[in-house]
Formats: C-alpha cells, structure tokens, sequence
C-alpha cells in the first residue's frame, strides 16, 4: 500500500509531564494530490484504561471527584465528576489496567470486566489511546 502521508519533520518542543512534539507532514487529498506542508502541535499522550463502575446492587455508577487544571480559566468549577480511568503501566494489559485503577481510585474490585470499545479521544492533537470499560464492582463491600 502507498502511503498517504509523509512526516517531513517532528521535533520536541515541551518534555515534561507531557511531551509536546512540533510534527510538519503532507497528506494525499481526495484528488490524488498532496497537500501543502501544514504544521502541528501535538501531545504524545498515554495508553489509558477507563472504566465506568456499576454496582448491580445499588443500581448506582460510581464516580469520583478529581481536580482539572484544564477547566481553570472557565467559569466552571475546576472539581469534576469522573468515571475511574488512568494510564497503562507498561507490561500491563488494559484489563489488568482496569482492575488496578479501580481498586487505587475508589477502593472496589471489580468482579465483572465488559469491554466497550477503543478510542482516540483527541486525534487532531493528541496521540493518546483509551480502552473503555464497563466493570460491575461492590462499592460498598
């Protein structure tokens, strides 16, 4: 297969806790043709397992409070609700992932682990890759 894309230039702008690549790349238009040079910037981003926790017997979904810097210049409060989610350590599958976070964030086994579905949240500026989860756990064994 022909590529479609060419990386004409990617450096490192940022190396911190996240990485932030400037990437200059050409792509093949719908006519055949390729594009100008456009320059981007782009977050590396993580490997990360999400999972929505369900207690069967209290009917709830358990979420968690944690603070975003991200909401701070909004008028929101930067304290959100949030399903259960953290990076994959490496050697780590998804599902073991899963099961970790969800006993370090909220302190639940989980007891039954449904994959939904896989996902780049932010593909136009970040290369980060989610595994999302439906775990029934007992919150309050």
């Amino acid at each position: 297969m022909k590529s479609i894309f060419n990386i004409l230039n990617k450096k490192i702008l940022y190396n911190g806790f996240y990485k932030l690549h400037e990437i200059i790349y050409e792509h093949k238009k719908h006519d055949g043709s390729w594009s100008l040079p456009i320059k981007r910037e782009l977050f590396s981003g993580a490997h990360v397992s999400a999972i929505l926790p369900y207690d069967p017997l209290t009917k709830k979904i358990v979420l968690i409070e944690q603070f975003r810097p991200g909401i701070i210049k909004t008028n929101n409060d930067p304290i959100i609700k949030e399903i259960v989610a953290g990076i994959i350590d490496e050697g780590e599958t998804p599902e073991e992932a899963a099961k970790r976070e969800c006993k370090e964030e909220i302190d639940c086994d989980i007891h039954k682990l449904t994959k939904i579905c896989a996902y780049y949240p932010a593909p136009a500026s970040s290369e980060s890759y989610y595994h999302l989860f439906f775990g029934e756990v007992g919150s309050f064994e």
